[in-house]
């Protein structure tokens, strides 16, 4: 199957995600897309697969033009994904996973009463023709992740699929269990199939592909050969040059330290190691920026910090005392505020109003001891918080849920910061917001900052990062992979250290 992808244009209201984007995938080639965390690659591949309708553009397969308007326009033109969450039911065997969905079973009986004796049969085919090495008739749920992704690679095999797309295949996989993904796109396109991989890891790409795409903001700015590239030429291609982001940091002396992580080692409840020996430091008056893209660690470690997960092994101090067996409450007593990226689901209730909001993680501040809400007290804080974080509502009254992400960003950080905590961990504090609240977060971290308070600043936003940061560490497969002052940047050393390539 010969691919070609011409001028795709994508918009989200002013926001450009895709803007005139075109490339050609080959037959019989493993083709990698990098790039940053928003630059395009993920709205580029569910326009192909027609789970979003491009503004512009044309997608030609085989030489003739399809306009996709859903997947299963894709599908017909066997065409496949494997999204970066897999789409499994886990209480169903892999046979009842891989044909769910289908109108027909193998053979001429209807969807429900399709033979799985027969369907499991040619999975069977499939997985030994491929080297896939999955069971047919066993539980999704007792399989580990890598086989999981097996059986969803199955589905596209068992619907013919020539050409699959792959949304970061080996993000939550072992170094062994991404060797034997490769092992097995190889084996694909042996067989006449082609593989399109979204992912940012350069080591990946220089071992394991044909051709490779870099996306940045929205476009495609580098095509070619993998032979005829380096780590050093996707990288640069990646980070760019960065006009940056426009604020006033002051000089802070920076004091003591107030938060020291020594050796955390966490693993999540599939035992997938998240956090490798993870250690850093930040003094009072400090942003120390994490840089890297999204899902190497950085969640994991703010849970860690903020005691919401536990860590297999490894200390967490706030200040000079361990708050390692301490619970949520007890940090953020100590003066700990946490800004998760999830504002909606994670750092605001939706059927609560704006004063109800801003009294969570402090509601013991306002019951009295006969254990009634002191809703005059609460009202009045929440009126402040308004006032002083420029919020739009009518009144504290108003339903959280019923904000924009602007002011529901806001509000979190009016309750957060309101009390002038010790340490602020924030993550991906602007990630949806227009140009005018993305100005008013950044400068209200950095007012946090002259304040005396330390900030782990977590954001895939790389100008984000290098506009706030007094120090910016490196994650990269749960691991600080590099530290470096920010005066003393290097972007392209950055840029290698964030696509897995350490110097």
């Amino acid at each position: 199957m010969l691919l070609e992808l011409r001028d795709i244009t994508k918009r989200y209201g002013d926001v450009v995600a895709n803007d005139r984007v075109s490339l050609v995938v080959a037959p019989e080639s493993i083709h990698a897309i990098v790039g940053e965390n928003g630059a395009g690659k993920s709205t580029l591949m569910n326009v192909l697969y027609g789970m979003t309708i491009p503004d512009a553009g044309e997608i030609i397969v085989d030489g003739v033009n399809c306009g996709f308007r859903r997947p299963q326009d894709a599908i017909a033109k066997k065409i496949g994904m494997v999204h970066q969450d897999f789409l499994v039911i886990p209480r169903f065997t892999v046979a009842e996973n891989v044909i769910l969905g289908m109108r027909e079973g193998v053979g001429t009986k209807n969807l429900f009463r399709t033979d799985l004796q027969a369907a499991s049969l040619k999975i069977c085919e499939l997985a030994e023709q491929f080297g896939l090495g999955v069971d047919p008739h066993a539980t999704v749920a007792t399989l580990s992740v890598g086989v999981q992704q097996r059986v969803e690679i199955l589905k596209l095999l068992y619907r013919d699929a020539d050409l699959l797309i792959l949304d970061e295949p080996t993000g939550v996989l072992t170094p062994q269990e991404s060797e034997g993904l490769f092992a097995v796109l190889k084996s694909l396109k042996q067989s006449g199939k082609s593989i399109l991989v979204i992912t940012h890891k350069l080591n990946e790409v220089m071992n394991h592909t044909d051709m490779v795409t870099v996306m940045r903001a929205g476009r495609d700015v580098l095509h070619g050969l993998t032979k005829d590239m380096t780590t050093d030429i996707l990288a640069d291609a990646m980070v760019g040059e960065r006009p940056g982001i426009q604020l006033q940091r002051q000089p802070v002396e920076r004091l003591e330290t107030a938060l020291e992580v020594r050796g955390v080692t966490y693993s999540d409840r599939r035992d997938v190691m998240r956090l490798r020996n993870v250690s850093l430091r930040i003094r009072k008056g400090e942003v120390l920026g994490i840089a890297g893209v999204d899902g190497n660690g950085q969640n994991e470690l703010a849970e860690v910090i903020t005691g919401i997960v536990s860590p297999s092994s490894g200390d967490v101090l706030f200040g000079e005392r361990s708050v390692i067996n301490d619970g949520i409450a007890e940090r953020r007593r100590l003066g700990m505020a946490y800004i998760p990226a999830d504002r909606r689901n994670v750092g605001s209730i939706h059927e609560l109003s704006l004063a109800e909001n801003t009294a969570l993680g402090r509601l013991s501040n306002y019951v009295s001891r006969s254990g009634f809400l002191r809703r005059r007290l609460l009202g009045s804080h929440a009126e402040r918080v308004i006032t002083n974080y420029q919020i739009r509502a009518p009144n504290a009254h108003f339903a959280a849920g019923n904000l924009s992400g602007g002011n529901l960003q806001k509000l979190i950080l009016g309750r957060e910061m309101f009390d002038a905590p010790a340490l602020v961990i924030v993550e991906q504090p602007t990630r949806g917001l227009d140009i005018r609240a993305s100005d008013f977060v950044r400068q209200t971290i950095l007012e946090q900052r002259m304040k005396g308070a330390a900030v782990l600043l977590i954001s895939a936003d790389l100008d984000e990062v290098l506009a706030l940061s007094d120090t910016i560490a490196v994650m990269y497969e749960g691991e600080i992979v590099g530290q470096m002052e920010n005066q003393n940047i290097d972007v392209s050393r950055l840029g290698l250290l964030m696509a897995g390539v350490r110097t």
